[in-house]
């Protein structure tokens, strides 16, 4: 409620400052909108029970008033088919396993809802000061929102996974549903391994975006965002040069122009290149001259046309990436692709390294399992930190730069093993 307090209160704002609404629109209206609603859910709540008093009886109700009724029985037969078809569905594939499957998708979607919400209420409170200066409509934002969504899915989705496991264990042992699976001669890794369906779709998904959607999205995502601040660009990511062994020309990236400089001794070669992304020939200016000239086919000195596809490497779709570190190796590169091919591992690793948390003890509620879970998630985001920036730095091969914090995370859960008690 807070955050949609906030969001709201921040569109009202907006509104004010560019004269759509009146000034007493987000100072009055949106809080007496909230008391109305509070006292509405309170009044509900300290009344005897009834039946349809939820949304679902209000619903019911405009319906009978509009005349609505025969839709309305409908749409509520379409949903008793609809039930019956999923739990028929899932009890034909066994009924524990529909449970676990089921309860699993209710508690990762709870995280990540979460996460999400989050996620917007950052990216709106940073950008709401340009939004009203520049004149941009909540719709771009949302867009732009929408396309940045990708590059966050990447660490939201293995802490959404954790957490989510995390919630379903917990909850399992705080309402004696582990006792009676365990009474069954069901294991915990039985049950862990019923619901497979649902928490390998999202390692497949987790995999999915990392190697394919994120570098696409980001670059959209960059673009819209610096049409949001009004703001040039910056120069090319966070590793600019490539150097190109087999034409000998180091090149200096960036999203609009990149500049060569060939390694080689006078006269062999120009003194300096030029390539807009989209042009056929490189411009080159031969020493001596005082102007840029047409130079070679692009093709002919970037190797493979992967690496005129993307600005940068960051924003190189994983089989692209593939060939620019297959022609400019480069430890960032590496380190990257990495990244984008092995971290769908991630969530399953910090399950099993925060796995004797997860079921509370006597007299212990879920906030064990959920600190545990987040202090896990923390420290293994600051060991990935910590590893992959000696990775990009060259200090250590790139692989141990994603490796090694999933070895040390693996573990601390393999000596926390003997602690789990079920």
């Amino acid at each position: 409620m807070i955050l949609t307090y906030y969001f709201l209160m921040k569109s009202m704002e907006n509104l004010v400052l560019d004269g759509r609404l009146p000034a007493v629109g987000p100072t009055l209206l949106l809080p007496l909108l909230f008391l109305w609603a509070g006292w509405s859910i309170l009044n509900r709540r300290l009344s005897p029970h009834q039946a349809r008093t939820g949304f679902g009886g209000q619903f019911h109700r405009l319906g009978r008033l509009l005349g609505l009724a025969p839709l309305q029985a409908q749409l509520a037969r379409g949903q008793s088919v609809l039930a019956q078809w999923l739990h028929h569905r899932g009890n034909r594939r066994g009924v524990f396993r529909h449970w676990a499957t089921l309860a699993w998708w209710r508690n990762w979607g709870m995280t990540m809802g979460s996460l999400l919400v989050l996620d917007l209420l950052v990216e709106f409170s940073s950008l709401a000061g340009d939004l009203t200066r520049n004149h941009i409509h909540l719709v771009d934002f949302l867009l732009y929102w929408l396309w940045d969504l990708p590059p966050f899915l990447e660490v939201a989705f293995p802490v959404s996974f954790l957490l989510g496991t995390m919630l379903v264990l917990s909850e399992g042992g705080l309402t004696r549903e582990w006792l009676a699976i365990r009474a069954g001669g069901i294991s915990l890794v039985q049950w862990l391994w019923a619901s497979r369906y649902a928490w390998g779709t999202v390692a497949l998904a987790t995999f999915l975006l990392q190697a394919g959607l994120a570098p696409m999205a980001r670059t959209r995502a960059r673009s819209m965002y610096h049409r949001i601040i009004r703001r040039p660009p910056p120069q090319g990511d966070n590793s600019p040069w490539m150097y190109l062994g087999s034409t000998g020309v180091l090149w200096h990236l960036s999203p609009e122009v990149r500049w060569g400089f060939p390694l080689k001794p006078p006269f062999e070669a120009p003194a300096l290149l030029r390539w807009r992304p989209g042009e056929e020939r490189v411009q080159a200016l031969p020493w001596g001259g005082v102007g840029l000239v047409p130079g070679p086919l692009a093709l002919a000195l970037f190797p493979d046309r992967a690496l005129l596809k993307a600005p940068s490497a960051s924003e190189a779709a994983t089989r692209d990436l593939i060939e620019w570190q297959r022609w400019a190796p480069d430890p960032e590169r590496g380190y990257l692709l990495w990244n984008r091919l092995l971290g769908w591992i991630s969530g399953p690793i910090l399950v099993m390294a925060m796995l004797s948390y997860a079921l509370p003890g006597p007299r212990q509620g879920r906030g064990q399992a959920i600190g545990a879970g987040l202090v896990g998630g923390l420290l293994y985001l600051g060991l990935q930190t910590l590893f992959g920036g000696a990775a990009r730095a060259a200090d250590i091969p790139a692989a141990w730069g994603f490796l090694a914090p999933c070895l040390l995370i693996a573990a601390f859960g393999l000596i926390r093993l003997a602690r789990l008690r079920t």
